[in-house]
């Protein structure tokens, strides 16, 4: 692994809106209009930056797409920018032909703003923080930089009002984000610096005060999330007489100049301010305490565009301690969405509510509102201490006899210098026994006695989790990210097949190896890659739940369907035919892969023989291969000693033919079909193949390639000569490269890719030979291979179907080994560091070496896989039953199965094993009782 790392899909009427639908967010005239016009805009300026790199932003409509202005509208997609698969800072740059004064930057998104400097160059450098001046925001009453997440209204306010001419947003990706782009749904300009001081309010509603939460928390809740009323059907409706109240309080009085309402389910509303006596609190206040300042008239939804605000300037600035919102008439249904939303004029909304004060020159921390001077009460004892720098904090309390008297606060955030904490004079030594039967968790306290106690602490800085690499995957990043370019490949099984794509064929003219895997539960069944390995896409599923492409096919006929860039193949249990039936009923999976999408051609049922092992059915063993010519795809049935045949395009089975356990199929450039047939690679001409009513009679075949004690036609009985064989062991597939020789992956005791002549001479054997056994890696040598493709720098990809390691090498067609791609880990992860060598790192049965530098991991060895002969442990050979973790005893290394998995499903009995000349030798076990 390397170095770590909703909009809802409307249709097209959502263009087509009323036209009162389609005017700009109303306003009242004052200090909230946007100095923005359209014409103002600069379309060349509208860009993005990301690796280094500045590019245009193409809209029909250019920057109005997603910056309001006096006479127009934003759209409701919004612009996602600074898509790459790097982590860091990507920019969204917007800028206009004359300078504006701008004091405040409404926005909807994941970013942080900024203003280009009046003195640097026009549009200025997205890439350069020295061109820009950063804005900030009030979040949970501190003032921050920090950007805001992808569902925030955030009201960003400059240091001072700024003559500029672009302005820029901002997202920094982390690593282990989904998607590293940014999202801006929308923004809006002000000429003054506006605070918002809502969220420092506590708020209340008339109704539905559980979720009254969501009318200040500065989120637009997911749009269907907010907070929201809905009357019963015999209820009044909203109205003056009956209306719906929101209550903002703070703890002291606060000067505000308007509000704005985002997401606003409501037409009409009174904004009142609280008048009445201080002693009283606002909820406790009779209608002669709240005086009505302003109104809204024409509050808009605005839906479904991501960004529309509601201004309401008051005319001059009050000061009250309380703001009621007095929701008098429902919202429209301007749009196909919001039909019958409003029920019949019963249901009310509200994404946010923001109360605006104005700064004028003042710092924006003096927006913070005054806290309840309750908050200022303390214990009578305090604790100081002296911190050289900010750190966390835990302190307890001792006795004269050293024993511990009270828990006084633990992990606790301080800054540097003098601070203080506060005793109460109790301890925490009792415990309520009855706790269980009331639910809550109670110490009783009772005081100490007078005397001499003693402070101990410690104090340490924060812990940086900073990611540094992955081991044992693949991909860039190696997790999964929304462009499906991240992770690997399957957790649950290793590769299997590989498929070439030429250029002509796929979306973007450039060449792909498609690589499959059989089960996938977390990352990708089936992935697509360059020719330097780096992936380009993936999906889960292919054809139905849990299978992924084990088998793949490319159609070169010259009938073939050209939209198909090959077919998968898998075979698991059919469900619903084994519910009906009461007998277990397995389906072979066939699918048509596209350049965007992939289309099911066929299921087709069968019923196996009766399993040997219980009732399980292993389905991936009834099913060994597949080939495409012509729209004809034939499918090896290795369980059923079957091919079956398919037409592709009119989507049905033409029939079966009887073959002994075949597996690989392929056609050559003139129409030849081959097949293996346990250890025999058969050829036929299907130039002469007879269809006769459901059955298909192969025509005559010639044995190109025997396995032992199977000569070839007129040739001597086949011996493994030393160092492999040119005969056929465990043949699974089969390729053919340009002058039409053959490649076949073999099992047995070779584990190599042997190539012969179109006549069946055996030409070379591609890797080390030999059975997969414990020992020092050997890159030259495959464990299981499997699925073969050669692409059009005429390398071969080989698929291995093994869990040490899950591989993917490449090869030249003369046998040289060029690279390797390697996992991924069952279930995103695992595997222990070495205590007492960090560059060790120890994995199912592997060892890895790292590089920390590099941020490179290389597999050294394979210290436990269990032979024929060897003694396996209770657990078996999965991924709790492999030696992983570390242990260093009297100069002697051992290895344990203990925490190989969750502490509450691990294995059911722990091994130890001991190191003996690199390899784990199992020399304990202990059991469940």
């Amino acid at each position: 692994m390397r170095r770590l790392l909703f909009l809802p899909l409307l249709t097209a009427f959502i263009f087509t809106l009323a036209p009162a639908y389609v005017r700009a967010a109303e306003t009242t005239e004052g200090i909230f209009a946007n100095p923005l016009t359209s014409a103002n805009l600069d379309a060349s300026a509208f860009t993005q930056w990301v690796d280094g790199a500045e590019t245009p932003v193409v809209f029909k409509d250019g920057p109005q797409h997603v910056i309001w202005t006096s006479n127009s509208r934003i759209e409701w997609d919004g612009v996602t920018f600074g898509n790459s698969k790097n982590a860091g800072a990507r920019h969204l740059r917007i800028g206009w032909k004359t300078a504006l004064p701008v004091g405040t930057i409404l926005a909807r998104g994941n970013v942080w703003v900024s203003v280009l400097k009046p003195g640097a160059n026009y549009p200025g450098n997205p890439g350069n923080d020295a061109d820009w001046i950063t804005a900030q925001r009030i979040k949970q009453g501190v003032v921050t930089s920090d950007e805001s997440g992808k569902e925030d209204y955030t009201l960003w306010v400059l240091p001072a009002v700024t003559a500029t001419r672009a302005v820029r947003f901002t997202h920094t990706a982390t690593f282990a984000d989904g998607t590293y782009a940014g999202w801006l749904g929308g923004a809006f300009l002000l000429s003054e610096r506006f605070a918002n001081l809502a969220p420092q309010a506590a708020v209340a509603a008339s109704t539905t005060d559980d979720r009254s939460v969501k009318l200040n928390n500065e989120s637009n809740d997911g749009t269907w999330g907010a907070w929201e009323v809905v009357r019963e059907t015999n209820a009044p409706v909203v109205s003056a007489e009956r209306p719906e109240n929101i209550l903002l309080t703070w703890p002291a009085p606060v000067a505000l100049r308007g509000l704005n309402a985002l997401w606003a389910g409501f037409t009409a509303a009174d904004v009142q301010i609280y008048n009445g006596p201080a002693a009283k609190h606002p909820r406790e206040a009779s209608e002669s305490d709240w005086q009505t300042v302003a109104q809204f008239t024409k509050a808009n939804n605005g839906y479904p565009f991501g960004l529309w605000p509601n201004w309401l300037d008051f005319g001059k600035t009050v000061t009250t301690r309380a703001i009621r919102l007095r929701l008098t008439a429902v919202s429209t249904e301007q749009h196909p969405h919001l039909k019958g939303n409003t029920k019949n004029g019963r249901r009310v909304w509200l994404g946010e509510v923001e109360a605006l004060q104005s700064l004028g020159a003042a710092k924006l921390t003096t927006a913070i509102a005054a806290k309840a001077t309750t908050e200022n009460l303390h214990p009578p004892i305090p604790i100081r201490f002296k911190l050289p720098e900010e750190g966390f904090v835990t302190l307890v309390i001792e006795g004269k006899d050293g024993k511990r008297i009270r828990n006084l606060i633990a992990e606790t955030k301080f800054p540097a210098g003098e601070n203080t904490v506060w005793w109460d004079g109790m301890d925490d030594l009792l415990r309520d026994g009855e706790a269980a039967k009331h639910g809550l968790y109670h110490i009783p306290e009772q005081f100490v006695a007078p005397g001499s106690y003693r402070v101990r602490g410690l104090w340490h800085k924060a812990v940086d989790l900073r990611y540094e690499f992955s081991v044992y995957n693949a991909g860039n990043p190696a997790w999964e990210i929304a462009d499906k370019t991240g992770a690997w490949l399957a957790n649950h099984t290793p590769p299997m097949s590989a498929l070439f794509v030429p250029g002509e064929r796929t979306a973007n003219g450039k060449p792909l190896v498609f690589l499959g895997s059989y089960v996938s539960e977390g990352g990708h069944g089936l992935a697509w890659v360059d020719l330097d390995g780096r992936k380009q896409g993936g999906v889960g599923w292919v054809g139905g739940n849990w299978t992924g492409a084990p088998f793949l096919a490319r159609d070169d006929g010259p009938q073939r369907t050209t939209t198909v860039l090959g077919y998968a193949a898998a075979a698991w249990s059919d469900e619903d035919a084994s519910r009906k039936t009461k007998t277990k009923v397995g389906e072979i999976r066939l699918t048509a892969l596209l350049a965007n999408e992939h289309k099911l051609v066929l299921k087709h049922q069968f019923t196996p023989p009766q399993p040997t092992n219980g009732h399980n059915v292993e389905w991936g063993d009834y099913i060994g291969g597949v080939a495409a010519r012509d729209n004809l795809l034939v499918v090896s049935l290795t369980g059923l000693n079957q091919l079956l045949f398919v037409d592709a395009k009119a989507k049905k089975v033409i029939g079966t033919a009887d073959l002994e356990k075949p597996h690989g199929l392929a056609f050559d450039a003139t129409g030849n079909f081959y097949a293996l047939s346990g250890q025999k690679l058969l050829r036929f001409d299907f130039r002469k193949l007879q269809l006769v009513s459901e059955k298909n009679l192969l025509p005559p075949s010639e044995v190109l390639v025997a396995g032992f004690g199977v000569p070839p036609s007129g040739g001597p009985s086949a011996k493994p000569p030393k160092g492999g064989t040119p005969n056929l062991e465990a043949p699974r597939s089969l390729t053919l490269d340009t002058a039409g020789n053959i490649y076949v992956s073999d099992q047995g005791a070779s584990h190599q890719v042997k190539v012969f002549s179109s006549t069946g001479k055996f030409l070379r054997a591609i890797g080390h030979a030999g059975a997969p056994q414990a020992g020092p890696y050997d890159e030259q040598h495959m464990n299981h291979p499997d699925g073969l493709a050669i692409d059009s720098s005429n390398h071969l990809w080989v698929t291995e179907n093994d869990f040490q390691p899950k591989r993917v090498s490449v090869w030249t067609l003369d046998g040289k080994f060029v690279r390797a791609f390697f996992g991924p880990s069952e279930y995103g992860g695992g595997g222990k560091l070495d205590p007492e060598d960090k560059t060790k790192f120890y994995y199912h049965g592997m060892e890895f070496r790292l590089d920390w530098e590099k941020g490179r991991d290389q597999i050294v060895n394979v210290f436990y896989r269990p032979g024929p002969g060897d003694l396996k442990t209770p657990d078996g050979y999965g991924a709790d039953g492999v030696p992983q973790s570390p242990h260093y005893v009297r100069g002697k290394k051992y290895f344990s199965n203990d925490h190989n998995s969750n502490p509450t499903g691990g294995p059911g009995v722990a091994t130890v094993w001991q190191e003996v000349n690199g390899i784990a030798k199992p020399v304990a076990a202990f059991g469940r009782a």
